[in-house]
């Protein structure tokens, strides 16, 4: 019983596989300008696609900058910037709020038209700080005033005597400026009593106020130091007040201070025993003592704020991909923890950029095997026959699809090992913060998955050797089968999946053409390992073919 996409043919007529020496002509030259143009396209085409659409798309990633934030009216505040490849820091940010007293994730208020804004929390306005312009946020609009005299380098704003203060570092010395009457003013000159004047203070030093007296905090190489009282020094008199720098502790990423009821208190980040930790040291009984201990993995940068609440802080870190977490702490204990903003942390225009040509580049081997498979039906002869057996050829479309399943079916536990990771599902990302495994875990995928390719491997030519199918090949009702059609063996197999790897050149590119060319249909690895790709169909439960022998044989 012939086949139904086999062609009636003289056996005499047929040419290497072809209907007869015009259809040989015709189709190889054909193959050969599609195979061309197809191996020009591959390159062409994603790059002509990324030259037009570059002028009309903005190419930024999102960056959360948690320690410039501060909590305000029941919300955490902080500053979003978009960063241009190759391009200098912004001038502008994004302010966003997570709303404390409900479940939304970050919402967006407004745009600032600043670089680096510090957000500073006063009793009836949010306050937005840079060296060249003052602002508050109040009633739901910011007001930004640009500063006549832009100060220099700053340290983080802090609040004295209810009114916002920094201390700006200039030639002379280091000096306590405060914003009164829409301007800065300044109060006193800083004596930190160091042998070096720090360096950018920015990120170096920070200051708290109580009221009373000032709280430095200096990082100097990778310790952090502390003290209070300050050496003031006016024009009528001189005033010190000063106590010796103490050691707080080694701080080689992020940190952040504070006054946890009116106590100062210092938070950084480390990496110790292969985990990532947020600690926290109180100042009491005149030393600094751990009192707060978390596991958080891939913290980039935080920032911690007071809440109103007695003994209660905020956490908001930032990690990648583009997310952040937000930790809410009463004493030692995690009253709630909520993860936000999980995913690419590209723009879309930036992911399409980079997605859309790797698509088209993916997607050309598969248009070209559809075209392949409608010129072979045309011009090839579509059956295989060996003796008194016979069965049809399985077209290019068939190969390439059931190609494509298999693929999934390899990269299915890497993509699900991914999503568990990076996406706050199933409680997955908890189980690896509680233990020491979770900085292993990009590599553990990364090994775990070519372990599972490994795998695959020897499985899909353990089934192809015995029964000739693979998932994606039973879907597509295909068969690899030796060259008397009958099954190929474990050896053959693994031979032919080894050399997939030689037609998987160009995206399958190479394959496909081979395929196209050959008198059996066959790759490189088929033809190394003496294997053709039939297509079978059921009938009640057999496999028909075009003999009634193989039909008993499968």
């Amino acid at each position: 019983m012939p086949a139904k996409n086999a062609q009636s043919v003289p056996t005499d007529t047929c040419v290497g596989g072809y209907l007869s020496q015009e259809h040989k002509r015709k189709f190889t030259i054909t193959v050969g300008i599609l195979g061309a143009v197809f191996f020009i396209a591959q390159f062409i085409v994603p790059f002509a696609v990324m030259m037009i659409a570059m002028p009309f798309m903005s190419f930024s990633m999102k960056e959360v900058q948690p320690q410039f934030g501060t909590q305000w009216d029941h919300a955490i505040w902080y500053l979003e910037r978009a960063i241009v490849p190759g391009r200098a820091a912004t001038s502008s940010a994004r302010l966003k709020k997570i709303d404390l007293a409900g479940k939304k994730g970050p919402e967006a208020v407004c745009s600032l038209p600043m670089l680096e804004p510090w957000l500073l929390a006063g009793d009836d306005r949010l306050w937005i700080i840079a060296s060249s312009a003052v602002g508050h946020y109040q009633d739901g609009d910011p007001n930004i005033v640009p500063i006549s005299r832009p100060l220099g380098d700053i340290s983080k704003p802090f609040l004295h005597h209810g009114l916002p203060a920094v201390v700006q570092a200039t030639p002379a010395g280091l000096s306590l400026m405060v914003f009164d009457e829409n301007r800065w003013q300044n109060k006193c000159a800083v004596d930190l009593k160091t042998q070096k004047t720090p360096t950018d203070i920015k990120r170096n030093l920070q200051v708290l106020s109580d009221g009373e007296k000032l709280h430095f905090f200096l990082r100097h190489g990778d310790t952090l130091y502390y003290t209070f009282g300050y050496t003031v020094r006016r024009p009528a008199a001189t005033q010190q007040v000063h106590v010796p720098w103490e050691t707080v502790a080694r701080v080689a990423n992020g940190w952040q201070s504070l006054l946890i009821d009116g106590e100062p208190a210092a938070f950084y980040s480390r990496w110790a025993d292969s985990r990532n930790e947020i600690i926290g040291l109180k100042y009491s009984a005149a030393r600094w003592s751990v009192f707060f201990s978390r596991r958080v993995p891939g913290v980039q940068d935080m920032g911690v704020y007071p809440l109103p609440q007695s003994g209660r802080f905020a956490v908001l870190t930032r990690s990648f991909p583009g997310s952040i977490r937000l930790l809410v702490v009463e004493g030692t204990q995690i009253v709630s923890t909520n993860r936000y903003d999980a995913g690419f942390p590209f723009s879309r225009a930036f992911a399409s950029a980079i997605f859309i040509p790797q698509g088209i580049t993916l997607c050309m081997p598969l248009i070209l095997a559809v075209i392949l498979s409608a010129l072979m039906r045309k011009h090839r002869k579509c059956q295989y026959e060996v003796e008194s057996l016979a069965m049809p050829f399985a077209s290019l479309a068939r190969r390439a699809a059931a190609q494509i399943i298999d693929a999934l079916f390899l990269g299915g536990p890497v993509l699900a090992g991914y999503v568990l990771l990076m996406f706050p599902v199933f409680g997955v990302e908890e189980m690896f913060i509680s233990t020491p495994l979770f900085p292993f875990a990009a590599f553990g995928l990364v090994f775990g998955g070519l372990f599972w390719v490994l795998v695959c491997l020897f499985l899909f030519s353990f089934s192809e050797g015995k029964w000739g199918g693979t998932p994606g090949k039973w879907i597509l009702g295909i068969r690899v089968l030796g060259a008397d059609l009958h099954p190929c063996g474990f050896g053959r197999a693994l031979i032919r999946n080894l050399l997939k790897f030689v037609d998987g050149f160009f995206n399958f590119l190479v394959g496909v053409l081979i395929v196209a060319l050959t008198e059996n249909w066959q790759r490189v690895g088929d033809m190394a390992a003496r294997t053709v790709v039939v297509h079978v169909r059921k009938k009640g439960g057999e496999v028909s073919a075009g003999s009634s022998a193989q039909s008993e044989q499968w």
